[in-house]
């Protein structure tokens, strides 16, 4: 008889079973989670179990404050004769307390700088690849001007076409240059739905006008703290031959520009009210790392003269954003005024 046959031979099926059963439980899992993972169930559910979460490290935190003080009430006789001890105890905790307090906010700063570094390396990569690009058909186009003199009519669309080429890439370094400044410049911006968003222009008299809007706008805070924005304004500037802007002047009232945005807000409890909120001096805070959702802003801004003769293809709307810790952002739209006819015109941002 061998050796091996006095050696107990285990059985392995119900591990292999417990094992097989595991995987199920775990892939059953894992589909219920992706199923209704953005459930409205699921979101009620996360929500409730943080608020509880807070609730008892409240409780729990409120209880461990009490019971100091319930300690140091109990026992103040026995710490006033030990005085120095009880302060090298309490200057000695309260000490590690703030290293390690200290040490958090580097780690996360540290982590947070290092993202937008990141960021702003992924752009400035990009921008050695673009001025390679440029050259590469600078020189191509240099080359193909020996075969122009021959070739008149195709050389000079060959030509065009490159220029075109050209400067469409130089615009996109430019743009990329652009929104590296921004990057590094403004942490608190602004987007506009240019689908839903209108405007109309009504005239008094032949004498003034008023371009009425209703603008849908959302906010995004790139910064780890929140930020508040100011104030939202609209202007009607023109476009001069010489490359310059020039504003055109609003209608005077009350000593300030006849300009007024607002919002309307419907409190849930009674739909038929509302309240409206200037967008003059709003002071809206938005969350760090948080865009909002849209604001629907309705306005209007007044101007004299007969709008047919002053609004043309040269004038084009701007809207600005004075935020905190930031200079003003600001977005610029074309407007179609020859459809003011139509009612409600649409805009199209301004390259």
């Amino acid at each position: 008889m061998s050796d091996n046959s006095l050696i107990p031979q285990t059985d392995k099926r119900p591990t292999r079973m417990w094992n097989s059963l595991k995987a199920d439980a775990q892939f059953c899992v894992l589909a219920i989670r992706r199923e209704y993972a953005e459930s409205k169930w699921y979101k009620i559910m996360s929500t409730a179990y943080h608020r509880t979460n807070k609730i008892i490290s409240t409780v729990v935190g409120s209880g461990i404050v009490t019971l100091i003080i319930l300690f140091i009430y109990t026992n103040y006789e026995f710490l006033l004769r030990n005085k120095r001890w009880v302060a090298i105890i309490v200057l000695s905790v309260l000490s590690m307390f703030l290293m390690w307090v200290a040490m958090t906010v580097r780690r996360f700063h540290e982590r947070t700088v290092g993202e937008l570094n990141g960021e702003i390396s992924d752009l400035e990569n990009e921008l050695p690849a673009k001025d390679k690009l440029i050259d590469g058909l600078r020189n191509s186009f240099d080359l193909l001007g020996v075969s122009i003199k021959s070739k008149s009519l195709e050389a000079q669309w060959a030509k065009e076409r490159y220029e075109r080429e050209i400067s469409r890439l130089k615009s996109e370094v430019i743009g990329l240059k652009g929104q590296l400044n921004i990057l590094k410049t403004y942490k608190l911006k602004f987007e506009i739905d240019v689908p839903r968003s209108k405007l109309t222009v009504t005239s008094y008299y032949d004498e003034q006008f008023s371009v009425r809007m209703r603008l849908y706008i959302r906010f995004e805070n790139t910064d780890i703290h929140p930020l508040t924005v100011k104030s939202i304004n609209v202007l009607l500037l023109r476009a001069n031959e010489d490359g310059t802007e020039s504003e055109i002047p609003l209608v005077i009232v009350r000593g300030r520009d006849d300009q007024e945005l607002y919002e309307e807000i419907f409190a849930d409890e009674h739909p038929l009210s509302r309240r409206e909120l200037k967008w003059k001096y709003r002071d809206l805070s938005v969350p760090a790392r948080t865009p909002t959702l849209f604001h629907r802003i309705d306005g209007h801004i007044s101007a004299d003269g007969y709008y047919q003769e002053i609004l043309n293809s040269n004038c084009f709307l701007r809207v600005t954003m004075d935020a905190m810790n930031q200079p003003p952002y600001s977005l610029d739209f074309n407007v179609k005024w020859q459809n003011t006819g139509l009612g409600w015109i649409d805009i199209t941002p301004r390259m």
